[in-house]
Parts: C-alpha cells; structure tokens; sequence
C-alpha cells in the first residue's frame, strides 16, 4: 500500500483550475482623414424632407412639375411669431381711485356770490336827527336833544273800559253757546245704575261661556262652526264693554240713544 506524502498544506479545490489570463485589447484602426469626415457638406433634409410642410394634393400625383423640387431656406413653412410678454399691470390704490372718482371743483363766481349776499343784507338804520326849526333844519340827535317816550302817559275814560268789558262778556258768551250747540243733548247715569249695567253683561258673560263650553272641540259640521264664531265675538265684546264700564266713574248717554236696563 503507497502512502501518499503531503508536504504542503495550502491546497485549495478552487485553485486547481486557474482562471485564463485575458488577451491584451487590440487598438481600432483610425484612417488619416478622421478630422475631415465631418466637413463633408451634405444635402439638407435629404431622406426625411423639409419639417412642417403642406402633404402633396393627390389630384396632382405624377404630374408635370408637381414633384418635389429643391429644398431651400423658402420652401421652410415659418412658424408663427410668439406673442410678446405680457407686461404686469400695475393696479391703482384705493386713495387714487377715490381721487379720480371726485368730480372737479368748480370755479367760484365771487361776482354772483357777493351781489346775493348785498340783496339779503339788512338796510342800515337811518342817523337819529332832531329838527331845530321851522325851515326843517336837522340836527344831529345828541343824548340831551333826543326826545324820551313817556309810556305814562294819560288814562283811558272810564266810558272806553265799559266798552271793551261788554265785548269781552259777548265774545265769551258765544263762544260758549257754540261749544254747546256742537255737543249732543245727553243724560247723566248714576253710579247705581252703572253698577246694575256692569252685573248685567257679567252675567251675560257667564250665560254665553256655558253655551261656548257646551259645544263639541272637534266639530265637522258647518253651522257648529259658525255659532261656534259667533260665541267668541260676543264675549270678546262684552269684556270690552265690561272694561270700559269699570275704567270710567262718570258716563254721560245722549238723549237719543235707550238704555236697556
């Protein structure tokens, strides 16, 4: 039996197939007229034709002088100019707005102004003369000159007061007797009898309350309803009269008019 002998122990199973060493890259062959390739001077739009033009009108296929003839900067369709940028608009402030909504002053007519103004002046008083003698000569009123009014003057007759004392009873007595021709004849009622008519609607007042109270709430009929309304005006009525009775102590009933007590 051989016995295999190990001298080094750095075996791996990974280094047994080495990787193949990559060969060097070959440099790409360049010609001599590399730089001038691309002055070359081509025919513009040569295989895809001018951009943004008119499609030939079928009509006009193969016709005479309907081909496609040679490109030129006229033949390109100019794109429509762009508008221009829309400046900012500044906005008024509210004070300018304001001031330009005022209408404008008007010019002042100080002529027509002061002539208005002359017209509703008060005239000046006249200068206070005394005249000195019989030619009408006048003279400047001076405190001594100036004559006083004596308001003490004198008494009326007595024949004068008679007079205006009998106008005065006159004027008083007709008066009167208009003031009374206006007013209708009347008749005073006395406190015992205003009582009775007071008695009389309250009890008036409960007699209508226990016939309201008797008739159904919920009546369809047409004739229950209307007595129904009729009830309630009735007693609206005599509380008013009842109210009114209490409020006034003294009641005066024209001559025309009956009293059912």
């Amino acid at each position: 039996m051989a016995v295999i002998l190990i001298t080094s122990h750095d075996e791996h199973i990974r280094d047994l197939c080495k990787e193949p060493t990559p060969l060097p890259k070959l440099k790409l062959y360049k010609t001599k007229y590399h730089k001038d390739e691309g002055k070359v001077q081509k025919k513009a739009h040569a295989t895809m034709g001018i951009p943004l033009t008119e499609l030939p009108d079928p009509q006009n296929y193969l016709k005479k002088h309907t081909g496609k003839s040679c490109y030129g900067a006229k033949d390109i369709i100019k794109k429509e100019p762009t508008p221009p940028v829309r400046q900012k608009i500044e906005v008024p402030k509210t004070a300018e707005c304001l001031k330009a909504e005022k209408p404008p002053r008007p010019c002042k007519n100080y002529i027509l102004d002061n002539i208005n103004t002359i017209c509703k002046m008060k005239p000046n008083p006249p200068i206070p003369t005394v005249v000195i003698d019989r030619f009408g000569n006048k003279v400047l009123a001076k405190p001594g000159l100036r004559p006083a009014d004596i308001k003490t003057f004198g008494k009326y007759p007595p024949y004068l007061w008679r007079i205006l004392y009998k106008q005065q009873i006159n004027y008083l007595i007709n008066k009167y007797k208009q003031s009374e021709a206006k007013q209708r004849p009347g008749k005073y009622i006395p406190c015992f009898e205003k009582d009775k008519m007071i008695n009389g609607l309250i009890q008036n007042y409960y007699e209508i309350l226990e016939q309201h109270e008797r008739i159904p709430l919920s009546s369809d009929s047409y004739m229950c309803n209307q007595r129904k309304a009729k009830m309630q005006a009735e007693l609206k009525q005599l509380e008013e009269d009842i109210v009114l009775l209490e409020r006034n102590h003294y009641l005066f009933v024209p001559d025309d008019v009956e009293i059912n007590s």
